[in-house]
């Protein structure tokens, strides 16, 4: 069985879910449904929250059950946006090439997750540098429909410069870098 790390022995990814204190009332039911709907997700995929504020005070709005249910809380302080707290994470917290699956707090998961499909993916993104993320939910999907890649028997396009939806935040693998360079970009 091939461990879910890349060629080098590093971790294959990680997943960060994007917060803030204001929206502690979808934890509970997010990570809820993470677990029902995603119970082969293997161990070395850690889930980091990513909230605003402090961790005392996270953590208490978490009432004991946030630290089973997350492997890691990050706390970013008064940063004024999730946008923000994201670029601090990926170029503090995390390795420049990792692979990140970002998920958001009110986007919740409602059918089971496709282990091999994101497994694939990552793979992918860790071969192929000039891929800088793979989403999930692709509404809508590439103009192009000429495949670059097939990944659990479904065909990947290129999604070009000037489409509409290029990024996508909702359930999108991808490379820490790739991402952090894009949010270095959006304006205070």
């Amino acid at each position: 069985v091939e461990r879910d790390v890349d060629h080098e022995g590093s971790r294959l990814m990680l997943i960060v879910i994007a917060s803030c204190i204001s929206f502690a009332d979808t934890w509970r039911p997010f990570a809820a449904l993470l677990h029902k709907f995603w119970r082969d997700r293997p161990q070395e995929w850690q889930i980091h929250l990513l909230t605003d504020g402090d961790a005392a005070d996270a953590l208490a709005k978490g009432n004991g059950w946030i630290t089973r249910d997350f492997d890691f809380l990050h706390a970013a302080g008064d940063m004024p946006s999730w946008s923000k707290r994201l670029h601090w994470f990926l170029t503090t917290q995390v390795p420049k090439e990792e692979v990140v699956l970002m998920l958001q707090d009110d986007h919740f998961l409602m059918g089971e997750v496709n282990t091999e499909a994101i497994r694939a993916a990552a793979r992918l993104i860790h071969r192929r540098p000039d891929i800088g993320s793979v989403r999930f939910n692709p509404c809508p999907g590439p103009a192009d429909e000429t495949a670059v890649e097939q990944i659990a028997g479904v065909p990947l396009g290129e999604v070009r410069k000037g489409e509409a939806y290029r990024v996508s935040c909702q359930v999108t693998l991808w490379r820490s870098s790739f991402l952090a360079r894009g949010l270095a970009c959006v304006p205070e």
